[in-house]
């Protein structure tokens, strides 16, 4: 079906789930293919202190060099833009030939576009470019910044990552062990500023991780929150998330066939507007039935017409 999925994509990866995992820790970094995920996003950032950067980087190397990641999207967090630490991450990032880039705490266009000047100047492969949107500086430029990557062909995500450093610089409650719901209508209404800014300008929209592990619930909860606001994928910290959001983020069999059966019916009739079984449906509606459609045949690689045979 020549039909894109949401956000006009056309990308290798789906990115329904990309796994976090700490570069200093080698032995997850090679379990990281035997899970169900997407992708993985060997963190330089957060996770690992200044003075283990030497031996995370090295892990990086020898990991992606060593260990075959099959159909895994292999992206690499860099440090933030004003440390020193960042561009001998983006070296390890190129060197290792990765899928990705993820590129945290932006501020200004200017960091994208030095950050992608650098990338299409290397001799190997231009990898993918996913920014953060993770500061209260970033989100009042958000429009500025999201035109910056609408026409920068290389970044292709935007990760909403409402959590400690949009909250800290903005002196709010820090979350309570791990309970979200702790300023959860500032998270909302940022993920859906950023959702929006992503599509308008053509990226994937990824919504940020639910930190409180044990709780499945609240984790599709907040899931389905995304999906429902545009979101493709979501951030995962452990591999005990893989499956929920998965799932949450994989087009439902039976809707998928409902939406093939209407548009289907649709189409073969003269009419731009009309009622199908008490359903609504016109162009505009036809299309956005196409839309999920061609998400679920990207995910699951299935025809969704042999569903409703």
């Amino acid at each position: 079906m020549a039909v894109p999925s949401p956000q006009n994509r056309n990308r290798a990866f789906p990115r329904r789930t990309l796994l976090y995992t700490p570069a200093d820790a080698r032995d997850r970094m090679a379990k990281v293919p035997t899970y169900d995920a997407d992708g993985v996003v060997f963190d330089l950032d957060d996770s690992v202190p200044d003075d283990r950067l030497p031996e995370a980087r090295r892990n990086v190397r020898e990991v992606t060099d060593e260990v075959d990641f099959g159909g895994l999207e292999v992206i690499l967090k860099l440090d933030a833009y004003e440390t020193p630490h960042w561009v001998e991450d983006l070296e390890v990032a190129l060197e290792s030939e990765l899928d990705a880039v993820a590129m945290p705490k932006v501020q200004r266009s200017k960091e994208i576009e030095t950050v992608v000047d650098l990338m299409e100047r290397h001799p190997n492969p231009t990898p993918e470019l996913l920014i953060y949107i993770e500061t209260p500086e970033a989100v009042i430029r958000l429009g500025e910044i999201a035109e910056t990557a609408r026409r920068l062909e290389p970044v292709t995500g935007m990760v909403c990552s409402w959590g400690d450093d949009i909250t800290r610089n903005m002196g709010t409650m820090p979350p309570r062990f791990g309970d979200t719901s702790v300023g959860q209508h500032l998270g909302d209404w940022l993920g859906n500023y950023v959702a929006l800014a992503a599509t308008g300008a053509g990226l994937d929209p990824i919504s940020y991780p639910h930190v409180d592990i044990r709780d499945e619930d609240g984790l599709r909860t907040r899931a389905e929150y995304a999906r429902d606001s545009g979101y493709i994928g979501q951030l995962a910290l452990h591999p005990a998330q893989l499956e929920p959001i998965n799932d949450v983020f994989t087009p439902d069999e039976n809707d998928v066939v409902r939406a093939f059966e209407l548009t289907e019916e649709f189409e073969g009739m003269a009419s731009d507007s009309t009622l199908i079984d008490g359903v609504f449906i016109d162009q505009a509606m036809a299309a956005h039935y196409r839309q999920f459609i061609a998400r679920y045949e990207e995910i699951t690689g299935e025809d969704a017409a042999s569903l409703s045979a």
